[in-house]
């Protein structure tokens, strides 16, 4: 489960009527144009989900452009602050996408600098757990409980076994 990780993204809302219909006559494939408004209200904004509830909201001046300094400010004022008064314990994993603010070069040595976990960690620790625990003994007890765990799948008709 995902219970020490924060799902965080920027997007644009807008407020406007977008058509997702387009009506014209039958055979008229000229007019099928969808109509979009010159000047739509619009707000940039940012925030994140966690098991532990929502990040505070952050939103940017009309117009704005995510770069990694505006990037790093938000992880700044919003996030770190909110991550350590959240009791995730040890750990607390930034899950991003790979928009360019995230993947820059000063936003990955921010990160590094300022000890905020994110997918490459993670990526990390699974490789460490998988060479480290993953032993050829491991592995047999593993397929060991295959062939018991398949009897009870059987008994309960395909349905979700809990031992």
């Amino acid at each position: 489960m995902f219970t020490a990780h924060v799902f965080t993204d920027e997007c644009c809302v807008q407020l406007s009527a977008n058509n997702r219909f387009v009506f014209c006559l039958r055979g008229d494939v000229q007019r099928r144009v969808k109509s979009v408004h010159k000047n739509p209200v619009k707000v940039m904004i940012w925030g994140g989900i966690s098991w532990r509830g929502a990040t505070p909201l952050v939103m940017f001046d009309t117009g704005s452009k995510i770069n990694n300094g505006m990037y790093q400010a938000v992880l700044e004022t919003a996030y770190k602050k909110w991550a350590s008064r959240k009791t995730f314990g040890e750990h607390v994993y930034l899950i991003q996408d790979n928009a360019p603010s995230h993947t820059a070069a000063r936003t990955m040595e921010y990160l590094e600098k300022e000890q905020i976990k994110n997918l490459s960690h993670l990526k990390e620790g699974i490789a460490t757990w998988w060479k480290d625990t993953l032993t050829p003994e491991k592995c047999k007890e593993y397929i060991r409980r295959v062939q018991p765990q398949m009897r009870k799948v059987i008994e309960n008709e395909g349905a979700p076994v809990h031992d």
